[in-house]
Formats: C-alpha cells, sequence, structure tokens
C-alpha cells in the first residue's frame, strides 16, 4: 500500500503525505534493536517477528520512499532490511518464507499479490544501482538466471518476474548530481522522459557535475542540465 501511495502521488502529491507518514510509523513501531516485527496491537510490545515478504516489501516500501523524497536514512535503513532477510531467510542457496516454523521455498510466480521473490530482485537491482554494487547486482542475476525458464514459458503468470527481468536486459540508470540540483534534475526528468529504471543520488563531488551511471560504468557526463538531458535521451532511445 506505501509503494502505492508514492506511486498516486504523482497524480496528487497528498499521496505522498501520506506514504511518508505511514512508512515512519511502521519504522518506528516495528523495526527495533536491528529486528522487523509481522505486526503490532494497539497499546502492545510487538512480539512477532517478521516473515521474509514482510521484510522485502517494506524494503521496496523504503526504495520507493528514497525515489521520492531523496533522504539516504531510507536508503540506508532498505539496505539492511535487505541484508538482515538474507541473513534469516536464505538456506542453502534457496529462499524461504519463514525460519523458525515450517517453512517452504518462495515462488516467483505471482499469486493473489506480487511475488514476493520477484520483488525481491527488483530491489537488489535498485540497490545494485544506489550502492554502484556489483554484490547486489548478481545476487539478482543469480535468481533471474535460476528461474529464467519458467518465465520463458508463461510469462503471464510472472508479471513481477518479467518487469524485474526487464529491468536487467535494458538496466537501471543511476543519475548523480549536488542535492541542489538533483531535485531539480529529477523533476525535469519526469516530465519529459519515458524509461522505467532511473534511481538518483547526490555527489558528494562537487566538481563531478552532472552523471548518468549503470551498473559497470558512467556514460554521460555533463554541467548543464538541458544538455544532459538531451545527451540522456540520446542513450535511452537511439540505439547505434
Amino acid at each position: 500500500m506505501i509503494s502505492a501511495l508514492f506511486k498516486a502521488s504523482q497524480i496528487n502529491p497528498k499521496y505522498a503525505i501520506i506514504a511518508q507518514n505511514t512508512l515512519e510509523q511502521l519504522i518506528a513501531q516495528l523495526y527495533l534493536n536491528g529486528t522487523l516485527f509481522h505486526q503490532v496491537l494497539p497499546n502492545r510490545t510487538p512480539k512477532v517477528e517478521a516473515e521474509l515478504e514482510d521484510y522485502i516489501f517494506v524494503v521496496e516500501a523504503l526504495l520507493d520512499g528514497y525515489h521520492y523524497n531523496l533522504d539516504e536514512n531510507y536508503l540506508i535503513v532498505a539496505k539492511e532490511l535487505q541484508e538482515r532477510a538474507k541473513g534469516l531467510f536464505f538456506k542453502d542457496g534457496v529462499w524461504i518464507d519463514d525460519e523458525k516454523f515450517f517453512s517452504t521455498p518462495v515462488s516467483i510466480e505471482d499469486g493473489a499479490y506480487r511475488s514476493t521473490l520477484a520483488v525481491l530482485i527488483q530491489n537488489y537491482l535498485r540497490l545494485a544501482i544506489l550502492y554502484e554494487s556489483r554484490e547486489y547486482f548478481n545476487e539478482a542475476k543469480r535468481e533471474i538466471y535460476k528461474f529464467s525458464g519458467n518465465i520463458r514459458e508463461f510469462p503471464a503468470g510472472y508479471s513481477t518476474a518479467v518487469r524485474a527481468i526487464l529491468a536487467y536486459k535494458y538496466g537501471y540508470f543511476l543519475l548523480k548530481a549536488e542535492f541542489d540540483q538533483l531535485e531539480i534534475l529529477q523533476e525535469r526528468v519526469e516530465d519529459t522522459i519515458i524509461y522505467p529504471f532511473i534511481e538518483y543520488k547526490a555527489s558528494k563531488d562537487k566538481e563531478a557535475g552532472i552523471q548518468a551511471c549503470k551498473i559497470d560504468k558512467c556514460l554521460i557526463f555533463e554541467r548543464n542540465i538541458d544538455d544532459f538531458l538531451q545527451k540522456l535521451e540520446r542513450k535511452l532511445y537511439y540505439k547505434k
């Protein structure tokens, strides 16, 4: 729901306020001393620890929140939770849904709602570009290759995973600039460029200008936003 509210804020900004408030309350009440909990009852201390899907959908919400407000605290917590999820729920090369009780491997097929594993892959791809981490990228790659045959045979049943594969194939772009310039850049990009796999991060190097990078290299360096956008459009829309 929180991720949906952040996306709906593109139509009406009021939804972002609801999303941020909800997400911050969730973290304050359910992420305690390094442990995420499944739920909390009024005037009670949470006791039931989170399952894999809780971790993964909270990470997604934090990444969507970061995309909206560029608050790096969201990004830091997202990374913490994704890494903790791996420590708890990745056993013998397989992701399981619960570490304590009767556990089963999670499916990449969508059901009544989106596949936890497919969202997990997307989280890894987003964290990979935001932290410029080949390790995270390879985590996503491993799961994609493991299930690629199933997805190719019946893509309609794996729509969330198909999006993850498209993100892997075409690649995320990380746009970097000084923070004051980054907010302007993000607004301009989202008004003019149609490409679903773009993330943003503030650069601490004042001399770096505006950059567009993929996981393995940076492709565009510019000082002027208009010049940068022209080059970015050419890079995204036209093949040499």
